[in-house]
């Protein structure tokens, strides 16, 4: 627990924050767009609503000093840079013309944190990010510039994300949700190998027994306490890879199912225990309608399994049902949307599929947004503003040969590359990977470079062989 909560630390030279948790990041995005909106909607004759902004902004205020991050010296500060960053901007949007006392005042503010030695000047310079973009957001939005505020809300989610750490740093919830034989013998019983080597094998074993058995087992494998202990070593995130099955209404008829259990209502309540623990969620899509792989690692090992296999259609659609049903919930943060496809799946079929799928994610996200937020301008200020990552599998291929066949797309916006890291397989797992039906010698530097091609990335599997 020492190495970790060493490897998460948040502080620089002379003991100053780089950065702060989750929680005290979005209470400082919330401040920032009701401030913002109380100087727009003042300038813009809204009084009644530029009102009601101040006490938001007053009673969020308080929410983060109860977290007890940063001293309450520093948030007077911060407070006041925020009100002299957002008065700014409006004054530039309905006055046309800029305050120099208030540009002044910023750069006095600005100062003081620092003189504070609480927080180092690169986290500052985040935090007034934050604080800019949120300015700026609330002011296009209500001159009307609707394509430009959509631009300062992205710019507002990654400077949001900035400030709470950057980086997801977190573990795998394997295992689960998806049995993978190797991690989880216990489930399997008595059953040998070759009898049921994967989900798909033994919930055709356990017949009328399977609800009982698996409902059993997703109970006592991941409970409320493994996640108190995930954040109290001081992780902040987790990922929980999931077959298709698993989002399935409980109702819908065994005949036109798969033989595997659904769990809609574990996922919800496992949503709610992140929530309370300030923990963010990644959902991963483990295994599509039929199967992206023919690896046991997708619930059914398959010898003969072929690219025609996987149903592309089908596979958006659990997409687009897990982000109008998850998407708006407050600990997930993303979706991977397929886990290691096949290499036998062309790079052409394959970015095609990326394309479609950001598009079919955003669009049911947008559109479970507007069932469940008001319409009122201002009313939405102090809601999240961060839209979902979207991740994307870079795995036994080359991003180079996934941008020649035109993924990303340039429009693109909050995307990580999803590479896996499979270092317990030996010391020449980094040169040789299997691919189709020869062998692929790549480097290190190959696994770097793709991370570092595309901004931001993440290692969301890796495994590390024995000690010695």
């Amino acid at each position: 627990k020492k190495t970790v909560r060493k490897w998460l630390g948040g502080t620089g030279r002379g003991g100053r924050m780089n950065a702060v948790d989750v929680q005290t990041a979005k209470g400082i995005e919330k401040m920032s767009l009701s401030m913002s909106w109380h100087a727009t909607n003042s300038l813009s004759g809204h009084v009644s609503e530029s009102m009601e902004d101040l006490r938001r902004f007053l009673k969020e205020q308080q929410e983060v000093k109860s977290i007890g991050a940063i001293s309450h010296v520093t948030l007077l500060d911060l407070s006041a840079l925020c009100q002299a960053i957002a008065w700014q901007v409006a004054s530039v949007r309905f006055a046309s013309k800029e305050d120099a006392a208030l540009k002044e005042l910023e750069q006095q503010l600005e100062q003081a944190l620092l003189e504070h030695g609480e927080l180092s000047g690169s986290l500052v310079g985040r935090m007034k990010k934050v604080m800019h973009s949120a300015a700026w957001h609330a002011a296009n939005r209500r001159k009307g510039y609707e394509e430009d505020a959509r631009k300062d809300q992205r710019e507002l989610a990654r400077a949001t994300r900035s400030v709470g750490g950057g980086l997801l740093r977190g573990v795998n919830l394997g295992g689960w949700l998806l049995l993978e034989r190797w991690m989880c013998r216990q489930v399997f019983g008595e059953l040998k190998e070759e009898e049921a080597p994967d989900e798909f094998s033994l919930c055709r074993k356990l017949g009328g027994d399977k609800e009982r058995v698996i409902g059993e087992w997703r109970r006592s494998w991941i409970t409320r306490k493994d996640l108190e202990e995930v954040k109290a070593v001081g992780f902040n995130t987790i990922r929980v890879p999931l077959g298709y099955w698993c989002v399935q209404e409980e109702e819908e008829e065994e005949e036109s199912r798969d033989p595997f259990v659904p769990c809609c209502n574990i996922i919800e309540e496992m949503l709610d225990w992140a929530r309370d623990l300030k923990l963010s969620v990644l959902l991963d899509l483990h295994s599509a309608p039929g199967f992206q792989s023919g690896h046991h690692a997708t619930g059914k090992k398959d010898a003969t399994w072929q690219p025609s296999n996987w149903n592309m259609k089908a596979t958006l659609q659990v997409l687009r049902h897990l982000a109008r049903r998850y998407g708006q919930h407050e600990s997930v943060k993303g979706i991977c949307v397929l886990n290691e496809p096949s290499a036998q799946i062309s790079n052409q079929q394959l970015a095609d599929f990326y394309r479609s799928a950001y598009t079919a994610i955003r669009q049911a996200s947008s559109s479970s947004s507007s069932t469940t937020t008001t319409t009122t301008t201002s009313s939405s200020s102090s809601s999240s503003s961060c839209p979902l990552l979207l991740l994307f599998p870079v795995y036994q291929r080359r991003l180079a040969d996934l941008i020649a066949a035109g993924f990303p797309s340039p429009d693109m916006h909050d995307i990580m590359l999803d590479v896996h890291v499979y270092q317990c397989f030996g010391k020449h797992t980094w040169r040789r990977r299997r691919r189709g039906g020869g062998t692929c010698r790549t480097s290190r530097s190959c696994y770097v470079a793709s991370m570092n091609s595309l901004s931001p990335s993440g290692v969301s599997n890796f495994q590390r062989g024995p000690r010695g």
